[in-house]
């Protein structure tokens, strides 16, 4: 079995895009925050409270977060990892000593976060070889945009390439509402479940690896997973492909590549170069894809793959990948 999928690429372009750095420094999302009254001038420019909306304003710097209505349930940032800590104890069953912040994900203006925690005593491990650890997603806002939610994936030991099982699996989900958010929250539903996530991630990511990759469907595979844009047409490329298709492209062979050299042609190399993808994704300007959704994207595809593999161990990969076939034709 040939596992050099892709020719070697000069050496200006042959590295995959490094690491992006992980944060980790709880003060960038710890701040205290408040809830305001907002006003508006009648028609005799007298101040009048508006009773059906209120102002979420950072009370260090005055910082304005966003503008929710009467009825939003505030969660603070603190308060939504304390419940990430008992969501992570009750699934993982882990103590609050064997968890650790694995990622901050927060924008320049702080009006929502995800903070990743990560949990080392809860391995799976694929054919003994690969050890992939599960980490509790929480996401949080301040302007009503995303529902407090806790969403379970694992990672890679090695590299921490990260996926996200979503519907399929586990999803405590509360919009910002005085009604679904009480001050206490219960996980116990999950805690079952946790375990059978376990063992079908183990039980995939083997089948995946079992299964020999063609070199010709390795990038249109890695295309189709993400979903990644394609030209309307090969014309299209005079247009757009240098802009985005051709750095795609490009990236998305770099990536195959490198995981085929070390794991071999096989489908599970290509599940973590999209993985990989995923987690620290290229810097191009029309490229607009969030590691959260991708990550999720990822899981999502993991899951259908493997589900065509079993009904059919040979399955018919250029129907499976329909438009996305003709990625490795447009140069």
């Amino acid at each position: 079995m040939n596992t050099t999928l892709l020719p070697t690429q000069p050496s200006t372009t042959s590295t995959v895009p490094p690491h992006s750095p992980r944060r980790t420094d709880l003060r960038e999302v710890l701040f205290p925050v408040e809830l305001r009254a907002l006003h508006f001038l009648d028609e005799k420019d007298r101040p009048v409270v508006l009773d059906t909306h209120r102002a979420v304003i950072n009370s260090e710097t005055g910082q304005h977060l966003g503008v929710v209505g009467a009825g939003y349930r505030l969660v603070t940032n603190e308060e939504a990892l304390k419940f990430g800590h008992q969501c992570a104890s009750e699934l993982f069953g882990a103590a609050n000593s064997n968890l650790e912040i694995f990622n901050i994900h927060v924008p320049e203006r702080p009006n929502f976060c995800r903070i990743d925690l990560i949990h080392k005593g809860y391995e799976v491990n694929v054919f003994r070889q690969e050890v992939y650890l599960p980490f509790l997603r929480l996401t949080n806002s301040y302007n009503a945009s995303r529902a407090l939610r806790f969403d379970i994936g694992y990672c890679r030991k090695l590299c921490l390439n990260g996926v996200i099982f979503e519907s399929e699996v586990i999803e405590f989900r509360f919009p910002h509402s005085r009604v679904r958010i009480p001050e206490t929250l219960d996980f116990k539903l999950g805690k079952e479940r946790m375990e059978t996530v376990r063992k079908e991630f183990g039980a995939r990511a083997e089948r995946l690896l079992s299964h020999e990759l063609d070199a010709s469907t390795a990038v249109p595979l890695f295309f189709k997973a993400l979903e990644l844009p394609l030209p309307k047409s090969p014309d299209d490329l005079i247009a757009r492909g240098e802009e985005l298709f051709e750095p795609l492209k490009l990236d998305a062979e770099l990536r195959v590549q490198k995981y085929a050299e070390e794991m071999g042609a096989n489908a599970y190399a290509l599940f973590n170069a999209v993985t990989d993808f995923a987690s620290r994704p290229p810097s191009l300007r029309d490229f607009r894809r969030s590691q959260h959704s991708m990550q999720t994207q990822a899981g999502c595809w993991l899951r259908e793959f493997d589900v065509m593999l079993q009904a059919n161990p040979k399955p018919d990969l250029a129907k499976y990948l329909d438009e996305y076939g003709s990625v490795g034709q447009w140069n």
